[in-house]
Order: C-alpha cells, then sequence, then structure tokens
C-alpha cells in the first residue's frame, strides 16, 4: 500500500470518528479541516 494511500485512510477514519461526534484533539480536527480543504481544492479526475 503506497503512502499516500496509508495517509487517506487514516484520514477517512478520523473523519468517520469525527462524524459519529467521538471528541477529537484539537490538533486532529484541524489536520482533518486542512485535508478536506485540500482535497476540495485539488480534486481528483
Amino acid at each position: 500500500m503506497e503512502k499516500s494511500d496509508q495517509l487517506d485512510a487514516i484520514f477517512k477514519m478520523a473523519q468517520a470518528l469525527r462524524m459519529q461526534g467521538i471528541a477529537l484533539p484539537e490538533e486532529t480536527v484541524k489536520w482533518i479541516e486542512h485535508c478536506e480543504s485540500v482535497k476540495t481544492e485539488f480534486k481528483k479526475n
């Protein structure tokens, strides 16, 4: 598994935990928000 795929899997897990209302560290919430903004700006074709 590529490193980028591993990072994406961790992102999706953190995002799912957040959506379930699980309290996450502020750094993690900021990281999720940053990843979401990057994915919005640079969409895959």
